[in-house]
C-alpha cells in the first residue's frame, strides 16, 4: 500500500514506550521495535519458506498489449520460449514447482500449459486466478507496450488513485497484487510457485515483496530506461520473487503494528528469539494512574485521597490532548464516575487544566540540536537570568496553546525593559538610604498611610489594581493575563512614579516629603515582590531581602508570605485615581510634545504653561507634577478646549536656571565615567564663563567641595 510507510510513521507516537517485544535479558520499545523487525525482516531469510517465481506473459505476434481473451484469439498466434530449448527447461526443472497459478487468459494459460510439458506439471492441476489478469486497461488495449507506457506516465502521472480513461489505478493493482500472494501465504506452505501472469502485476508482486510501495514503483519506472529496472521482466522471462515472510494486513501491505505483527517471531544480535508479550498496556496508561499510583491507593492512604480528589488543576503542553490529559480522564472517568464515594465531586480527575503551545526556533522550525537553531536555555539565563524569560514566555501566546517563534531579543527585551528597571529603582532605593538617621528608619514603614502626596496614593492605587489582575488571571487560570499586568506596573513604577517623585526623596532635609516617598516606595515595593514571586521568583527574592532589612514582622522568604489582599481602598476610589492621573500624564505628554515641537528643551524652564484638563478629583494635588515635569513656574487653567501653551519668555532668571541644569547633567555624566557613588563628593574644574552658576546652593547638591578655573571642564573624586 502507498500509505504503508505514511502509516508506520504516524503509528509511532501512539504507542511511543510501550514493550512490544522481549528477549531474554532485552526488551524493545516501540519505536526500536519497529525500527529493528523492518531491518531485521529485510534481511533475513527463513530456512524454510515458500518460493515464487514470476513468468513473463506471452506476447502476441505483434507486440500489442491486450486484456481481452476475445480480441486475443483474433490474432491467433502466439509464440513463446519453445519447449525445446534445453536451457528454459533446465531451469524450470531445477525449481521443484509445487504449483502453478495463472491468469485465465488465453495467452498465459497457453504458456502455463507449454510449462506444464516441460517440467511434467499436471495441467488439470493449474490454479487460474482472475485476479492475475490485466485489468481496466482502457484506452492502453491494442497499443504496443513502449506506447503504453507513454500514456500511463503522461495521464497518470504519479497520481497513485487516478483512474482517467478507464485505466486502473496504481493502487488497485497493487492491492490487487496483494491480494494474491496474501491467499498463497496462508493457503500453502513450503511450496515453490510459479506465477505465470503480465508484466504489471509482475512488477508489483516483485516490488511489494522488497517492502517497496506503489508510490516508489511509479517514481522509479516513470523513466525512460524503465527496461532496465530489475523488475522488469522480458516475454517469457523468469524471476524469483522474494516475498518477505512479514506481518502484512487485510490488503498484503507490510504493517509492522498490532495485530499484524503479533505472530512474528524476532532474533536479537545473539540470536536469541524476541516474542510478542501479549497485550500490554500504553505507557500512558501508567501516567493517567497517578492521582491513585502516587498515593498507593485504594491500598493506602485512602483519606488523603479521597479528600483532595480531583487536583484543582493540571498543565501540560497541546501535544497531550491524545497523552496524558486523554488517560487522565479515561482512566478517572471509569473508576469513580458511578462511585459513591464521589457521587458530589467532579468525575474527572482534574477541575482545570492549563495547555501551552509549542516554543519553536527563530526560523519557524522544531528546536534541534543538530541543526542548533536556538541558543542552550542555560546561556540565556547566565546572560539575562531565569526571570527574564520566564516573564518573556508567561507573557506570550504560548500560554493560550499557541505556538510561538522563539529568539533570544525576545529574552533580552525582557530584561531591558523588566528586570533592569527594577533594579534601577531597587538602586535609587538603597541610594537614598545612605546616610539616614537610624532612628527614623526603625519606623517609617508604618507611616504609608499618613501620606498626602498624590503620586503616592497613586501608586498604592495602582499596586491594588494589580493585585486585582494578577489574582483574577491566576483564579481563572489565565497565567498570560495575570502576567500582562506586570510589565505595565514595572513601566509605572520606574517611568512615572520614580521620576515624579525622585527630587523629593534625594531631598533628605524635608523630612516629612521623604518619609512620605520611601514609606511608600518601600511598601510598594515589599508587596510587588509578593505578587511576582509565582513568576518572578528570583528577584522577588532580591527584593524582599532587600526591603526586610531587620524587620521582625517579615518572612524568611517572599515564598513564605500570604498572598496579599488589600481591603482599604474601595474600587471607586481605585478608579478615580487611576482615571485621574492618566488625564494628567496624557497632559503632561501633550506638554513636552509641544516642548519639542517649539525646540525649547526641558532642562531650560519657562514662565507657566497653559491648557484645559478635567479630572474628578482635586486638580491642585496634581499640578506640582505638572510643574515639575514640564519645568515651568506656573500651570494656568483655561476655560478653552484644546488650549495648550508655554510662555516662551526666557528672562535672565530662568535662563540662570536654565544653564544649571544643564551644566549638572554634563557633571553628573562625568561622575558616572568615573564610577563615583551619590555620596562621593567632587572638585570641579570650570571656564570663568560659567564660574558664576556655581553658587553655594548649587555646590550642596551636586557635592562641589573644590571649585577651579580652567580651560575645560573637568570633575575629579576629592578624598
Amino acid at each position: 500500500d502507498s500509505r504503508a510507510s505514511i502509516i508506520a510513521t504516524s503509528k509511532l507516537n501512539e504507542f511511543y514506550g510501550t514493550i512490544l517485544a522481549k528477549g531474554e535479558e532485552k526488551q524493545v520499545t516501540a519505536m526500536g521495535a519497529i525500527s529493528f523487525a523492518k531491518r531485521y525482516l529485510l534481511d533475513h531469510k527463513p530456512d524454510k519458506a515458500k518460493q515464487y517465481i514470476d513468468l513473463g506473459y506471452a506476447s502476441n505476434d505483434k507486440g500489442l498489449i491486450v486484456s481481452f481473451e476475445i480480441e486475443l484469439r483474433k490474432l491467433e498466434t502466439i509464440y513463446f520460449v519453445q519447449k525445446t530449448d534445453p536451457e528454459f527447461a533446465e531451469k524450470l526443472m531445477d525449481k521443484n514447482i509445487d504449483l502453478i497459478i495463472c491468469s485465465p487468459f488465453l495467452r498465459t494459460k497457453e504458456t502455463a500449459e507449454i510449462i506444464s510439458d516441460i517440467i511434467s506439471f499436471d495441467k488439470t492441476k493449474i490454479i487460474y486466478d482472475d485476479r492475475l489478469r490485466e485489468h481496466g486497461l482502457g484506452e492502453l488495449d491494442g497499443k504496443s507496450f513502449d506506447d503504453a507506457h507513454k500514456i500511463i506516465f503522461t495521464k497518470l502521472g504519479n497520481d497513485l488513485n487516478c483512474k482517467e480513461h478507464g485505466i486502473e489505478s496504481w493502487n488497485e493493482m497493487g492491492i490487487r497484487s496483494r491480494s494474491v500472494m496474501l491467499d498463497l501465504e496462508n493457503k500453502y506452505k513450503d511450496k515453490n510457485i510459479l506465477i505465470v501472469t503480465h508484466l504489471g502485476i509482475v512488477k508489483s508482486i516483485i516490488n511489494n515483496g522488497l517492502f517497496k510501495t506503489e508510490s516508489q514503483i511509479s517514481k522509479e519506472e516513470s523513466s525512460p530506461n524503465f527496461r532496465n529496472h530489475y523488475s522488469y521482466v522480458s516475454t517469457g522471462g523468469l524471476k524469483y520473487v522474494e516475498w518477505k515472510v512479514v506481518p502484512r494486513d487485510e490488503t498484503g501491505a507490510v504493517n509492522l503494528h498490532k495485530p499484524y505483527i503479533d505472530n512474528v517471531i524476532l532474533k536479537d544480535s545473539r540470536g536469541v528469539d524476541m516474542k510478542i508479550i501479549g497485550d500490554v498496556f500504553d505507557c500512558w496508561f501508567e501516567s493517567g494512574s497517578m492521582p491513585y499510583a502516587q498515593l498507593h491507593y485504594p491500598f493506602e492512604n485512602k483519606d488523603v485521597f479521597e479528600n483532595n480528589f480531583p487536583a484543582d488543576f493540571i498543565a501540560e503542553g497541546m501535544d497531550q490532548t491524545r497523552g496524558w490529559f486523554y488517560s487522565l480522564i479515561n482512566l478517572g472517568v471509569g473508576l469513580f464516575y458511578d462511585d459513591v464515594k464521589f457521587k458530589d465531586k467532579h468525575p474527572l480527575p482534574f477541575k482545570h487544566v492549563i495547555v501551552n503551545g509549542t516554543v519553536m526556533a527563530s526560523d519557524g522550525k522544531k528546536m534541534s540540536k543538530s541543526e542548533k537553531n536556538y541558543t542552550d536555555p542555560m546561556e540565556l539565563v547566565e546572560k539575562y537570568g531565569a526571570d527574564a524569560l520566564r516573564l518573556a514566555l508567561a507573557n506570550s501566546p504560548v500560554m493560550q496553546g499557541e505556538n510561538i517563534l522563539f529568539s533570544d531579543s525576545t529574552v533580552e527585551e525582557s530584561y531591558k525593559k523588566n528586570i533592569m528597571r527594577l533594579e534601577n529603582v531597587l538602586d535609587f532605593y538603597n541610594i537614598s538610604l545612605c546616610d539616614l538617621n537610624k532612628d527614623i528608619l526603625k519606623d517609617y514603614i508604618y507611616l504609608k498611610d499618613k501620606t498626602k502626596n498624590i503620586a503616592d496614593i497613586w501608586i498604592q492605587a495602582r499596586l491594588i489594581e494589580l493585585e486585582k489582575s494578577i489574582t483574577k488571571g491566576f483564579e481563572n487560570y489565565k497565567l498570560d493575563l495575570a502576567t500582562q499586568a506586570i510589565p505595565e506596573f514595572i513601566d509605572d513604577l520606574s517611568t512615572w512614579y520614580l521620576k515624579s517623585s525622585r527630587e523629593r526623596i534625594k531631598d533628605k532635609e524635608n523630612i516629612s516629603s521623604f518619609l512620605d516617598g520611601m514609606t511608600t516606595l518601600k511598601y510598594v515595593l515589599i508587596e510587588f515582590s509578593k505578587l511576582i514571586a509565582p513568576m518572578m521568583p528570583f528577584l522577588a527574592e532580591r527584593i524582599y531581602q532587600d526591603m526586610k532589612q531587620n524587620d521582625i514582622d517579615k518572612k524568611e522568604s517572599v515564598h513564605l508570605e500570604s498572598w496579599p489582599k488589600y481591603n482599604i481602598i474601595t474600587d471607586d476610589f481605585i478608579i478615580v485615581q487611576v482615571a485621574d492621573m492618566k488625564r494628567i500624564r496624557d497632559l503632561i505628554s501633550e506638554g513636552l510634545m509641544l516642548r519639542q515641537k517649539i525646540n525649547i528643551p526641558v532642562r531650560q524652564p519657562l514662565q507657566s504653561f497653559t491648557a484645559k484638563v478635567s479630572i474628578i478629583g482635586n486638580l491642585q494635588d496634581y499640578e506640582y507634577l505638572i510643574k515639575d515635569q514640564l519645568n515651568v513656574k506656573r500651570f494656568i487653567l483655561s476655560d478653552l478646549e484644546n488650549v495648550r501653551e508655554f510662555d516662551v519668555n526666557i528672562n535672565t532668571e530662568l535662563k540662570r536656571e536654565g544653564d544649571q541644569r544643564e551644566l549638572s547633567r554634563v557633571i553628573k555624566d562625568m561622575r558616572r565615567d568615573l564610577g563615583l557613588v551619590a555620596s562621593d563628593s567632587i572638585a570641579l574644574v570650570i571656564d570663568s564663563i560659567r564660574a558664576d552658576l556655581i553658587d553655594d546652593e548649587y555646590k550642596k547638591e551636586m557635592k562641589i567641595i573644590k571649585v577651579e578655573i580652567g580651560e575645560k571642564l573637568n570633575v575629579y573624586k576629592c578624598d
